[in-house]
Parts: C-alpha cells; sequence; structure tokens
C-alpha cells in the first residue's frame, strides 16, 4: 500500500499534467495484487456501502457475472481490501493460513473500475 508521501507525490504529478483528480477511493496495485485505498473514511466503509457483505469466500465460479470478491482483512492497526481480480487471488488468500480476520464482499466490477486505477480487463 501507498504512504502519504506517495500518494501526495503521484497526486501532483496528476495536477502537474492536468489529468482529473480521483475523487474517492484509490485502487493502488501492489505486486500482482490490486487494493482499495479510500482516502476518506475506511475501506470497510465504503465496501459496506457499495457491496454486498457475504458469509465467507465465495467459490470462483459462483461469483455473479458483472462482479468481484473483494477480501478486507484486518491487520490491526489498519484494514486491507484485497481484489481477487482473478481466480489465483482468490486461492491464495483461502488457502493462506493466517488468522486474521477477513470480511468478504461482492462488488460491482463496474463500481470499482469507476473508482480508480484498475482497467475492466484487468478482470480475469
Amino acid at each position: 500500500m501507498k504512504n502519504g508521501c506517495e500518494r501526495k507525490r503521484e497526486l501532483s504529478l496528476l495536477v502537474r499534467f492536468g489529468c482529473p483528480i480521483p475523487k474517492y477511493p484509490i485502487l493502488w496495485r501492489q505486486g500482482m495484487h490490486y487494493y482499495l485505498n479510500v482516502p476518506v473514511g475506511s475501506n470497510k466503509s465504503w465496501l459496506v456501502r457499495n457491496g454486498e457483505e457475504v458469509d465467507r469466500a465465495p467459490v470462483w465460479r459462483a461469483i455473479p457475472e458483472g462482479q468481484a470478491a473483494v477480501c478486507s482483512v484486518d491487520n490491526g492497526e489498519f484494514s486491507a481490501a484485497l481484489i481477487c481480480n482473478e481466480k489465483s487471488v482468490l486461492i491464495e488468500i483461502v488457502d493462506n493460513p493466517d488468522d486474521r480476520p477477513k470480511r468478504w464482499f461482492l462488488v460491482s466490477k463496474v463500481d470499482l473500475v469507476s473508482v480508480g486505477a484498475i482497467a475492466m480487463e484487468d478482470f480475469r
């Protein structure tokens, strides 16, 4: 996840080149994963408003067309919301034996694309 200095630098570059500033949440890619990063409020509150919470990790083939699974992981001082844009990401989270609390959401891909830096073609 990007720290405040990296975020300010990227926003200043957007302003410098006349690009529109993303208004509310921004998706950051870290390694091969996409994370929801909400600059105001919390990832969890955005997910509650814009997604549908499910009891457990969804089975890949059971995710409705046009939606993506998002896993909100409680890391103690902060939470991270990982977007499962492909089957391998979902499997990686489900197979990870850590005991951190997780909440699962189904979120419209259109909503995720409309708020930030993930393109529709990044969903597999």
